[in-house]
């Protein structure tokens, strides 16, 4: 039997983490008490085994191509650890550089509000750096986040 790859749209490579942590709340809670926190204290490091074992869990669940929805951007080049996670994975990846310039005032951590001018740069580092990226495997996309 031949059954074509599927695709998974709306992912939070960095939540694989946070798995079952907090899931008796409901959104808005779970997110100020669970991710947002837990965001702000995110490496590289973190990001790189979070999207291992979730692009891992995706091959074998029969899935070949995710949309990675990254929005919190704590600290420089948590985005490309998760990219370079998608590279050596072998998986195909639409990576969404997410961006927040406000809410503070509703909830967001302030180490995951950034100023319009990095937003930008970074931005369009990621997109020239990546964008087509492994034989055109990785596809770079921009979203905003938090309306």
């Amino acid at each position: 039997m031949v059954f074509p790859g599927l695709i998974n749209t709306h992912t939070h490579l960095f939540q694989t983490l946070l798995k079952g942590l907090g899931d008796d709340r409901v959104l808005v809670d779970w997110f100020r008490q669970m991710t947002g926190p837990s965001a702000t204290a995110l490496t590289e490091e973190n990001c790189y085994r979070a999207a291992l074992a979730g692009c891992l869990e995706a091959l074998r669940s029969g899935t070949t191509c995710i949309k990675d929805f990254m929005y919190v951007h704590s600290r420089p080049n948590l985005s490309d650890a998760v990219v370079r996670t998608m590279e050596e994975i072998g998986i195909r990846g639409v990576f969404a550089r997410g961006y927040c310039d406000a809410g503070v005032e509703d909830g967001i951590p302030p180490p995951l509000v950034q100023d319009l001018d990095t937003i930008l740069a970074d931005c369009e580092r990621v997109a020239r750096r990546y964008d087509g990226a492994a034989g055109g495997r990785i596809r770079v996309h921009f979203a905003p986040c938090m309306i």
